[in-house]
C-alpha cells in the first residue's frame, strides 16, 4: 500500500468545480475481496480499509452538497434517482443487480469485527456531514 498515491488527488479548487459520489461498503465482502483478488494479507487487507474510510470521510468534509451512498443503497436499488440529479443526467442509469462475489472466508472473525466498528463509525461521521443522502 502506498498511501501517497491517495492522498494526491486532494486538490481544492477541483473540490470546488467537480462533482463527488462517496460510496462505502461493509467491510465483510470488502476484506474478503482484498485478500482473494488483490492478494493482501487479512492485516494489509484491514489497515488498507480502514485507510479508505478515513480518506473517503477527510474528501467528504471537503466537498459538501456531494452525494453518499452505501453499497446497501445500491443493492437495494436506492439512490439512482439522486445521482441522476445530482449530475443532470438525460439518461437514466441502469438499475442493475448487485451480486456478491463467493468468497474464500480466509479472513480470521476478528478482522471483519474490527472493520464493523471502523465502518460504523465513519458511517455515522459521514451521516452526519452536509452529504446528499436517498
Amino acid at each position: 500500500m502506498n498511501p501517497k498515491l491517495n492522498t494526491t488527488f486532494t486538490n481544492k479548487e477541483l473540490c470546488k468545480i467537480a462533482k463527488f459520489i462517496y460510496l462505502i461498503r461493509p467491510p465483510y465482502h470488502a476484506l474478503h475481496e482484498m485478500a482473494d483478488f488483490d492478494s493482501y494479507k487479512p492485516q494489509e487487507a484491514l489497515d488498507y480499509y480502514i485507510f479508505r474510510l478515513q480518506r473517503v470521510a477527510q474528501l467528504a468534509k471537503l466537498t459538501p452538497g456531494a452525494v453518499f451512498l452505501t453499497y446497501d443503497n445500491l443493492v437495494r436499488k436506492e439512490g439512482y434517482d439522486l445521482i441522476e440529479s445530482y449530475l443532470n443526467l438525460k439518461t437514466p442509469l441502469e438499475r442493475r443487480e448487485m451480486p456478491e462475489r463467493p468468497v474464500s472466508r480466509n479472513i480470521h472473525s476478528s478482522f471483519i469485527e474490527k472493520g464493523d466498528e471502523v465502518h460504523a463509525k465513519y458511517l455515522n461521521r459521514m451521516k452526519a456531514m452536509d452529504l446528499l443522502m436517498p
